[in-house]
This record gives structure tokens, C-alpha cells and sequence, in this order.
């Protein structure tokens, strides 16, 4: 391969020498090319950082199959962020890929909803093909970055135009309709039956100087940021001139171009010159609709801002938060002071040993009420049955009770409570939780402190309740977040679109935030903790309020 400024990273070296034959093939100029295997002396995260201060390098190429340590990987790519593009190729998405990784490298694959959602964090690109990372790669070397996200689209086939056009919607950008004089421009270079909207659409028996002179115009207008050009061989299709002509505009003005040349032999002569000529090349529209949106997505990330990620990553565990459950759920009192401490507001219960003492307090309860069973058994309880909702007078309270001790007796369910609490009618269900990617503990002048080798803690927010899991709209950030992240966090789902007033009818978004900083400390402040669950937290025009909770040491 050419000299150039490209740091490329492998894990493997079989595809680490396919990447070398495909760059020297394409002409793709690299820095550094580092096969670090597995990790023995030097790991991504030392390259990062070494990279980071190399003004020779101005992109991070990198096939992982694993992470040495997740939160000093984001701490690393985070001062790169908007600065010096970071593409990752990481496998293991499929359980067969996880298993066959795994024996390969001796390291387990995280979560890949994790992962997707630490990169992003963190500003880094990734891609799931091999295909995926050349075709990046080209666009990055060889083209300016996409300033924006108009993008017009110029072919000589209506069908792969609209085509096109959804590839390029569906991966974020925008095909902006054109201005009326733009429109009255083509018009007047073009034939009647062609179309002058985006796409334009030159017609079948388009020659080069057709696609030239479009090309020239459109390339010209300020609101058009981005070009893909699509050729399809037609009996008087002139290939390798309206390459020419592409690389000839293409070197005129800073838009980002790239083209889809569709054929085989008939347009290879075409497609080597734009390879040679340095204008990204892609085999089909959605190839380069994925690199344009990827890239652009990219060149956002310079406007978000930085999660602070310290340094070795150290924060403390809690030694009052224990457990003699199998599982390592703490006791539900446990969990419920807990999150007084932190300003959590809670859905107030109160336990009864037996049917016969909650019923024997049926007149100092409020109806309507819910009732349901605690027990370190029952992680879901409404696959059991063993929760009954809007309870209104004595009569269905003694009802339901003799169900509630059938599913004790059944389940052999020694010693579980009754726990009540106010029903809730108008309500918005959510679910928020953490879970924690991996961590060892440390000790440092007598006190012990977690340190990641994952990602860390990661914290959910989504739509709740019994159907969460059926769902799924549910968004996923590293911890810790700030305010920013909190509101974004909540806004990126379908239920935070409802809570900021779809429609008209607003929640307590300001609240819900709060809380949601508060789990940010308290997790931070208790790093022991495994994984959270609170499902369902009521948000209501009365309160904010977590009805169920559940945290494993």
C-alpha cells in the first residue's frame, strides 16, 4: 500500500493482509498497519491514545473481536470525537459468531446493543460488513466530508432513482427537493420527457455531455451538499466519458460526490478510471447511500457533547448493599431506603405477613388499591398472576387475597408478602434500568472500588410495563450522563416523545430527568450493583412515582 495518513488496527491477521492487498489495489495510502492479536503487549487502547497525538494520522481504521476495557476505549475515542474519524469493524453479533469468537480469541463478546450504543457515544463508526468498512474507507480518503445532508441524486433510470432515493432517506439524509431556479435551469438543457425534480432523471439515451452539463449546474447550488450520480448501460450509454466528466466537476467544487455505476463488463473500463481518479465507487445505491449517512452522522458528533469518563474508571461499592438471594437481589426495604437516600420517589407499599392480616386491615386501606406478592422467587410477577390491580371495595380484596395464597401454595413461596399500594388509573408506564458490562473489583489504602473491564454501567429508559420486553422501544446510554444526555435519552423513544406532549397532552419531563441523574449518582456511588430494574415507574399528572423495584448485587 501507498504511504498515507490511515492507522488501520487488526485483531486478525488474516483480514489485516486482505485490508493491505485491498488498499494497495485501490491505491487507499496507509500510516501504520499494527496486528495486535491477542493483546498480550498492546491493545486498542494504547494505540488510540497513541494515534491521538499523531498529526500523521488523520483516520483510525480497527477489526476488533473484543475490548480490553471498554470505559478506557470511550475515554480514549471521546478526544477524538469530531476530529479524527474512527471506524470499527466489530463481529460477533449472532450467537453462532459469539461462540466461535470466543474460542478464538478466549474473550467473551458483550452485549451488541452495548457496544453499538458505546461507539456511538463515543463518535466512533461502525460497521457490520467487511464491505461496509471499504467502502468508508474509500469515501473518507478520497472525498471531501459531507458538509450536510441535502443530497441530489442525477440518473439515467427513474426506477433506480427512487431506489436511491429511499437508500438515502433510510440512512439519514435528506434528497431535498430543488428550488424553482434550479428546475427553470434544467429545463432549459434538458428534453421535455426528462424530469428536473431531485432525482433528475436524464432519460435512457443520456450521453455524457447530458450528465456533464446537469452535473455543472447542480454541483454550482449552495442548498445541495452531497451528489450521487447513477449510470445504468444502455446501447448508447457512454461510460468512461461520464466518468470523466464526473472527476472533472468533482475536482471543480467541494460537494461530497460519489457514483453507482450498475453493470458488469460493459462499464469496468468506467469504473476503474473513478477508482484511479479517486471518486468513490460503490457496486449498488445502498452501499453508497450507508457511507454517505455513516459519514454525515460522523461529522455531527463535533456538536455533542463529551461524557467525562475518567481515568482508570474507579468508583465505589457500597458493602451494606448485600444479598443472600441465589440470584443477588437485595431485600426490597433495601432497595426502597436506598432510593429515598438518592430522591427517588417511590410508590408507597405496606406488607402483610399473611391473607388473614391484610385482611383483617382492609378499613384503613385507601381504595382503589393494587395487591401483589413479594418474594425473591418472583422476578416477573405477572406471569404468575401474582398481581391484581384496582381492587375497590372489601369484597374483591378477599377474592383476590384466596387467589394471591393459591399462587403461594402452588409455588411453594415460604414466607412471601402481600405488598399494597394506591391503584393508579391515568398513568404513563416506563421502564428504566441498568445493567453492568463487566467489572473487577480493587482495593486502593483499604477501600474497595470497581474497575470496568466492560463498558460499565449502562442505563435503559423505554416503555414499561408488562409488555416492555414485547415492545421494545427502549434507548440505551453509557453511565454516567448529564442533563443533556438524560433529555436526549428519554426524547430518542417513542414513550419520551409521548411524555414531552405528542398530541398535545404534556408529562413531567423535568422530573423524569431527575430521576434519571439520581440513578446516574446513586449507581456511581454503589458501583456493586449488577443490575436495576424499576418496572413500571408511574409517570402521572398527580406524580412521578417507581412502583416496582428490583436490585441485584
Amino acid at each position: 500500500a501507498k504511504k498515507g495518513s490511515i492507522a488501520y488496527v487488526s485483531q486478525s491477521g488474516a483480514m489485516g493482509t486482505a485490508f493491505l492487498d485491498w488498499s494497495a489495489r485501490n491505491g487507499i495510502g496507509l500510516g501504520y498497519f499494527v496486528s495486535i492479536g491477542n493483546k498480550i503487549s498492546i491493545n486498542e487502547n494504547t494505540l488510540l491514545e497513541e494515534f491521538s497525538n499523531d498529526s500523521n494520522v488523520s483516520t483510525i481504521l480497527m477489526y476488533l473481536e473484543d475490548f480490553r476495557d471498554g470505559r478506557e476505549f470511550i475515554r480514549q475515542a471521546n478526544k477524538l470525537k469530531g476530529i479524527k474519524p474512527i471506524i470499527i469493524l466489530k463481529p460477533g453479533i449472532s450467537e453462532g459468531a459469539k461462540k466461535a469468537m470466543a474460542s478464538h480469541t478466549g474473550s467473551i463478546a458483550g452485549d451488541d446493543l452495548i457496544i453499538d450504543q458505546a461507539l456511538n457515544d463515543s463518535g466512533c463508526i461502525r460497521v457490520k460488513t467487511i464491505e461496509s468498512l471499504f467502502n468508508i474507507t474509500k469515501l473518507i480518503s478520497w472525498q471531501p466530508l459531507p458538509s450536510g445532508k441535502n443530497t441530489a441524486v442525477i440518473t439515467n433510470a427513474g426506477g433506480v432513482g427512487i431506489q436511491t432515493v429511499d437508500d438515502l432517506v433510510n440512512n439519514g439524509l435528506n434528497v431535498v427537493p430543488f428550488s424553482t431556479a434550479l428546475q427553470k435551469k434544467l429545463e432549459r438543457i434538458l428534453p421535455e420527457e426528462a424530469s428536473t425534480q431531485n432525482p433528475v432523471d436524464l432519460l435512457g439515451d443520456a450521453l455524457a455531455e447530458r450528465y456533464r452539463s446537469v452535473l455543472e449546474i447542480v454541483a454550482k447550488d449552495k442548498e445541495i451538499d452531497n451528489i450521487v450520480v447513477v449510470l445504468t448501460p444502455q446501447r448508447v450509454t457512454e461510460s468512461l466519458l461520464t466518468a470523466k466528466y464526473i472527476n472533472e466537476i468533482a475536482d471543480k467544487n467541494k460537494k461530497t460526490v460519489v457514483a453507482t455505476f450498475l453493470g458488469g463488463e460493459s462499464i469496468k473500463e468506467a469504473v476503474d478510471f473513478l477508482n484511479k481518479a479517486e471518486i468513490p465507487h460503490f457496486a449498488f445505491p445502498n452501499d453508497a447511500a450507508e457511507a454517505l449517512g455513516k459519514v454525515y452522522n460522523w461529522t455531527k458528533h463535533k456538536k455533542i457533547d463529551k461524557v467525562n469518563i475518567k481515568k482508570n474508571n474507579l468508583t465505589k461499592i457500597n458493602p451494606n448493599l448485600v444479598s443472600e438471594d441465589p440470584q443477588g437481589m437485595i431485600p426490597l426495604s433495601v432497595s426502597q431506603q436506598l432510593f429515598k437516600d438518592y430522591g427517588i420517589p417511590i410508590l408507597e407499599s405496606r406488607f402483610y405477613n399473611s391473607k388473614k392480616e391484610l385482611l383483617l386491615d382492609s378499613k384503613n386501606l385507601p381504595y382503589p388499591l393494587v395487591v401483589k406478592l413479594s418474594h425473591a422467587a418472583l422476578i416477573h410477577k405477572t406471569e404468575l398472576k401474582a398481581v391484581r390491580l384496582n381492587i375497590k371495595n372489601d369484597y374483591e380484596l378477599d377474592a383476590q387475597a384466596r387467589q394471591l395464597q393459591g399462587i403461594i401454595d402452588s409455588n411453594r413461596l415460604a414466607g412471601a408478602l402481600y405488598e399494597v399500594q394506591p391503584f393508579i388509573a391515568d398513568k404513563l408506564e416506563v421502564i428504566i434500568g441498568v445493567k453492568n458490562d463487566g467489572g473487577i473489583t480493587k482495593t486502593i489504602k483499604g477501600k474497595k472500588y470497581l474497575k470496568g473491564h466492560g463498558f460499565g454501567h449502562i442505563l435503559l429508559f423505554g416503555a414499561g410495563g408488562i409488555y416492555a420486553e414485547l415492545y421494545k422501544d427502549a434507548a440505551l446510554r453509557i453511565l454516567p450522563i448529564n442533563r443533556k444526555i438524560a433529555k436526549d435519552l428519554i426524547t430518542s423513544t417513542k414513550i419520551g416523545r409521548i411524555i414531552e406532549g405528542y398530541r398535545g397532552k404534556k408529562y413531567d419531563i423535568d422530573t423524569t430527568i431527575e430521576i434519571l441523574l439520581s440513578l446516574s449518582k446513586l449507581v456511581k456511588e454503589n458501583s456493586n450493583i449488577q443490575q436495576l430494574d424499576i418496572n413500571p415507574l408511574f409517570i402521572s399528572p398527580d406524580g412521578i412515582y417507581a412502583a416496582d423495584i428490583k436490585i441485584f448485587v
